[in-house]
């Protein structure tokens, strides 16, 4: 999903913003072509988790989605205030003939008699106006040299934040989607990391909510809840692949790693960069494991899983990085 959000922020929105940034649009399009990029992000039709939460930056708990309409604002804002902070552009002329009477109190150059200005205003320049005087009245932020960007991260992350944020006060969520997006997670897993942070995984307590199961039941072990500390931690099909994981990280930390909800669910690891990067190698994949369920081979997946990682780290990396990373690599080669 990641990468889905990037080939949107790269090739999709930069064709339709061409054209949205020399005439306004319906609301109509604008909406059917943030529809279309949530499509492609989740590939189907349900959206597990909020909108307004995928629009965030990677680090606030988001996938960076392009909000459209955002973007169209803050365009437009910054338009406005390179025009009150007196650009050298040419186009500043046709600007303040269109609406230099109504930002006169913000630059009082525009108020001279000297200037000839219109009673009609460009439906361009109407939407220019509108947000500009919107996000003053919500978002206080110093005009002078703001950037599109800054403009654009006001706008989504204001009076935003993650449900799991919310709902779990106690975790550190800056260090744990930092954990999420770090190269130690390896891609097949993050998707299934960033759901069960998110806690959207689907269990049958999940989609009883949605009424799609009749039974809260666990589908392996009959346990009366199958929900995400039960599937991962408690389910008996799964206790081998526990007992494994934990045996390894006993032996990188001496005895001392207990896997609890706070590990496995939220991926809150601290510590030096290496040993943080063998533990996320390990609760990452042991995540990814369970989730594709298949009782009898779940050690020997996971397993492979590691050493194949070790292996494409040796074939991807040449010798003298390879050796500058062997104490991560080798703590997982020794262990297992």
């Amino acid at each position: 999903m990641k990468g889905k959000s990037s080939v949107l922020n790269t090739f999709a929105i930069s064709k339709i913003f061409y054209y949205l940034f020399c005439q306004p649009v319906s609301s109509h399009y604008i909406k059917f072509f943030q529809k279309s990029c949530f499509k492609f992000i989740w590939g189907k039709i349900f959206e597990p988790i909020a909108r307004k939460t995928l629009f965030l930056p990677f680090l606030s708990g988001g996938l960076n989605v392009p909000n459209i309409l955002s973007k169209v604002k803050s365009f437009y804002i910054k338009h406005i205030c390179c025009l009150i902070n007196n650009t050298d552009a040419i186009w500043k002329y046709f600007a303040i003939y269109w609406i230099g009477l109504p930002l006169r109190k913000y630059n009082s150059s525009f108020a001279s008699n000297l200037i000839p200005y219109s009673d009609y205003v460009p439906p361009f320049y109407k939407m220019c106006l509108k947000y500009f005087t919107m996000f003053l009245d919500t978002t206080p932020i110093s005009l002078d040299a703001v950037s599109v960007k800054a403009v654009y991260l006001s706008l989504i992350t204001h009076d935003v934040l993650s449900k799991c944020s919310i709902k779990n006060p106690h975790i550190n969520f800056k260090n744990v989607f930092s954990n999420l997006f770090s190269n130690a997670i390896d891609p097949s897993c993050r998707n299934t990391c960033f759901k069960l942070i998110h806690g959207v995984l689907y269990t049958n307590v999940f989609l009883k909510k949605f009424k799609i199961v009749k039974s809260e039941k666990c589908t392996f072990c009959n346990s009366d809840w199958e929900h995400l500390p039960h599937l991962f931690l408690e389910c008996c099909f799964v206790s081998t692949l526990r007992k494994t994981v934990l045996y390894i990280l006993h032996l990188l930390s001496n005895g001392n790693f207990k896997l609890s909800q706070k590990f496995f669910h939220f991926l809150d690891v601290n510590g030096n960069c290496d040993v943080k990067y063998v533990y996320l190698v390990l609760l990452s994949e042991y995540i990814n494991t369970v989730l594709y369920f298949i009782p009898t081979d779940l050690v020997h997946r996971f397993l492979t899983k590691i050493k194949c990682r070790i292996v494409l780290d040796l074939n991807r990396l040449d010798f003298v990085r390879f050796k500058k990373n062997a104490h991560r690599t080798g703590r997982l080669f020794l262990a297992i």
